[in-house]
């Protein structure tokens, strides 16, 4: 006859937010805080001390043990009991994390420690067998013990750990792996799908401290960690990325930009997690290295990053590169299609426009700034080219980013200003670099000045220029790049 013990976790993941309150969270999350609280009479928020000395340790948190009064273990144990048949509740504890770390998925782990009724392996695999999709008769018993009894709505994988006081199998063939207490080998189960895993040692000799009890629950909250937000999310932002494709497809540049960049902003921080959830697995290796158990279940939680969510996030990543590229083969297309519209614009306007000689006796006129630019493609009303005219301290050119500007200033402007719309990759809160070239070489001196909340107002010195030319002004934001063909034409006074 086998005497079996078990462990099983709930996991509450409080966002990393300063000056966190109740109202913040989900429903579910509400819940649960609500039940740690109210019926466990453990306040996370003041263990974690939000908007004091709250800070993150990525490496190794600070971890740690509450358990609730013998009042509070009664009624829960009686409770548990009316719902569940194959276990007996024997203790709930809580391990919590001192400080907010993201990158290991939970919070607060609400342990269940309980012994079975069951005498037999058989009888137990049976008791943990997925049934109706995915959930054993286990998981659904304690379904309906949140359905029934205030306890809470949170809903989880449940992972579970069997501790068996013999070598018997439970589920599946096993590995001898080490314990802490006199670094005995024990036999040791991968359990999945049924569970998690079995040690074959009494449950007191596997996790004989309080530290051994932490560091467990931290490396049973990483699979569901991984499998249900980080690669989740992983492939939510591929998807997203694809139907920015999509948009780009048909050209529709500002659609493709918004709902790439969109993606991008959920799906950073999943990204920036997972080298410190590594750090993190690897100090459990360090503190309990092989042939421990804790090592192997660590050794496992990276692989599945390893063969998962790493994998992943390649493919996402590839695919934003794609997209990047496809953007700015798009832009070249329309750019090129754009020129040819201008063309004759251009030469209308170099027709009118007669470039006199600079004379000093205009210095103190100050005349409009006049813009050539061409027809969009798209307007069956247009004619082949329209002209526009600028002030030289606010303008704005409208129906999107030209491909080609002429400028027509006097030479009483000490400088000349111009608003320009942002390029159809532009996004205000990034940065551009705007500069100044000819043939294809920065002009020495041209430190342009570029801001503005509609679009780029630039300023260029008047002394750059001595006589009819034809510059580039290129817009650069990471990692897009336009080049916007610019001629400078000097007006006498007048014309």
């Amino acid at each position: 006859m086998s005497r079996f013990k078990a462990l099983a976790y709930q996991y509450l993941d409080l966002p990393d937010l300063p000056n966190l309150t109740v109202a913040a969270l989900d429903s579910e999350g509400q819940m649960f805080v609500d039940f740690l609280g109210t019926r466990l009479q453990f306040d996370i928020f003041s263990k974690l001390k939000i908007g004091g000395s709250k800070r993150s340790k990525y490496s190794y948190p600070d971890l740690y043990r509450f358990d609730p009064n013998k009042e509070v273990q009664d009624e829960l144990r009686a409770e548990f009991q009316e719902y569940v048949t194959g276990f007996r509740l024997e203790t709930i504890y809580i391990i919590y994390i001192a400080q907010l770390c993201p990158h290991l998925g939970f919070t607060a782990a609400l342990t269940m420690q309980m012994s079975c009724t069951l005498q037999s392996s058989a009888a137990l695999r049976s008791y943990l067998k997925p049934e109706g999709g995915w959930r054993s008769k286990f998981h659904a018993e304690i379904d309906r013990l949140i359905e029934n009894k205030p306890w809470h709505e949170k809903r989880s994988a449940l992972p579970l750990i069997i501790f068996s006081d013999d070598e018997r199998q439970v589920v599946n063939s096993g590995i001898k792996a080490q314990i802490p207490t006199a670094r005995r080998m024990v036999l040791f189960e991968r359990g999945f799908p049924y569970i998690s895993y079995v040690i074959h040692a009494d449950l007191k000799d596997a996790l004989p401290s309080e530290g051994h009890h932490n560091d467990l629950a931290l490396l049973m909250a990483s699979p569901f960690f991984i499998e249900g937000y980080v690669f989740e999310e992983t492939r939510n932002y591929r998807r997203d990325v694809l139907a920015a494709m999509e948009a780009l497809n048909t050209s529709d540049v500002e659609l493709a930009e918004k709902t790439y960049q969109e993606a991008w902003n959920k799906f950073e921080p999943v990204q920036s997690l997972l080298p410190a959830t590594t750090t993190a697995l690897d100090r459990i290796t360090q503190k309990y290295p092989q042939p421990s158990f804790y090592a192997f279940i660590a050794n496992d939680n990276r692989r599945l990053i390893d063969y998962s969510a790493e994998p992943a996030m390649r493919i996402a990543d590839q695919v934003g590169r794609n997209l990047q590229t496809n953007t700015n083969q798009v832009l070249q297309r329309k750019y090129v299609s754009l020129t040819r519209w201008v063309v004759a614009a251009t030469v209308l306007a170099a027709l009118a426009a007669v470039v006199p000689i600079f004379s000093p006796s205009n210095m103190n006129i100050l005349n409009p700034i006049a813009l050539v630019a061409p027809a969009r493609p798209d307007d069956s009303n247009a004619s082949s080219g329209s002209v526009q005219p600028l002030d030289v301290t606010s303008a704005t050119v409208q129906n999107g980013f030209p491909s080609f500007l002429t400028l027509h200033f006097f030479p009483a402007t000490a400088e000349l200003a111009v608003d320009i719309p942002f390029p159809t990759f532009g996004v205000r809160t990034v940065p551009y670099t705007v500069t100044l070239l000819k043939d294809n070489v920065v002009v020495s001196g041209a430190a342009l000045i570029a801001d503005g909340t509609n679009g780029l107002r630039v300023r260029f010195q008047r002394e750059m220029f001595s006589a009819t030319n034809i510059f580039e002004v290129q817009f650069a934001q990471a990692p897009n790049r336009v080049r916007l063909p610019l001629q400078i034409i000097f007006e006498q006074s007048g014309q």
